[in-house]
């Protein structure tokens, strides 16, 4: 692009945003945000960086890069932006992790549908995200208010791509290694006879 061949980056940065969200379906038209935004990033505007990624997240809610890219650029209340990032995912482990890091942590877990989890053991479970030739569990904090990192991290994700596996037969075992907390209350069904209490752990937990 010849404005960012002349140094132009927010002109560069406008112009592809403009092409990219005109096109396609919602998913191309966010990622033509984030290339905008990224642009942008490489050229020293974190201010239009922080509008192209804005419009990203308005394009597609579901999108978990440009809430933290977002959260980097300017101060946020990361409470409720991860709150309604899980209730767009809805159920399942992603949206149950970002509560619980809304939450700042857990202690115990009550654990539903698992009755539903039964009948189907065709459920996987996604650990890890592969990118390219690699296959990453963990991604890690960058400093605050680091533009480069945030830029690496945020073209990082848009290749990622999750990685599905089978967690066996076990699902408060395999939910309880993951989160690390124990789980405490096991539903099978929508009745009170339904539920299994794990009771000395309860208490272990109420009395600590």
């Amino acid at each position: 692009m010849l404005a960012a061949r002349d140094g132009r980056f927010d002109d560069a940065s406008r112009t592809l945003e403009l092409w990219g969200t005109s096109r396609g379906s919602d998913s191309d038209r966010a990622a033509g945000a984030h290339a905008a935004a990224l642009v942008a990033l490489r050229g020293g505007s974190p201010a239009r960086a922080l509008e192209a990624f804005k419009v990203a997240r308005s394009i597609d809610p579901r999108c978990e890069a440009a809430l933290r890219a977002i959260v980097a650029l300017q101060p946020t209340d990361t409470v409720v932006e991860l709150s309604a990032l899980a209730d767009e995912w809805g159920e399942g482990l992603r949206a149950a992790l970002a509560r619980i890091e809304a939450a700042g942590g857990v202690h115990a877990i009550a654990l539903n549908h698992l009755d539903v989890a039964a009948r189907r053991p065709d459920l996987k479970i996604c650990r890890a995200y592969q990118i390219e030739d690699r296959v990453l569990t963990r991604l890690t904090p960058g400093p605050p208010h680091d533009l480069e990192y945030q830029e690496r991290l945020t073209a990082m994700l848009l290749r990622a791509r999750p990685v599905y596996d089978d967690p066996g037969d076990d699902w408060p075992a395999v939910i309880e290694h993951e989160i690390g907390a124990p789980v405490t209350l096991r539903s099978y069904g929508p009745t009170a006879l339904d539920k299994q209490m794990n009771r000395a752990l309860a208490s272990t937990r109420t009395t600590s």
